[in-house]
């Protein structure tokens, strides 16, 4: 199993993870929750640079797991024995 957490501080960075809340606004509609806590979508992208700026950290992406199954080096063997 392998687990990759993107982080950043640069604008790009930000403006994907901001996209990614707006392009989720609509399903977020259809199934009633509210994102009214976030503020103004819009602005979203600047209110995190400005945070993120302000205490010199980074933020996270989706992390990303990937999982690969093993098969056991014996296993074709196994229904014959």
């Amino acid at each position: 199993m392998h687990l990759e957490i993107p982080l950043g501080s640069d604008t790009d960075f930000i403006e994907v993870i901001s996209d990614l809340v707006c392009s989720l606004q609509r399903l977020a509609e259809q199934h009633k929750i509210s994102l009214g806590a976030l503020g103004d979508l819009g602005m979203l992208a600047d209110r995190v640079q400005a945070e993120v700026t302000g205490s010199n950290t980074v933020v996270s992406f989706v992390p990303l797991v990937g999982a690969w199954p093993g098969t056991p080096i014996n296993a074709s063997n196994s229904d014959n024995t």
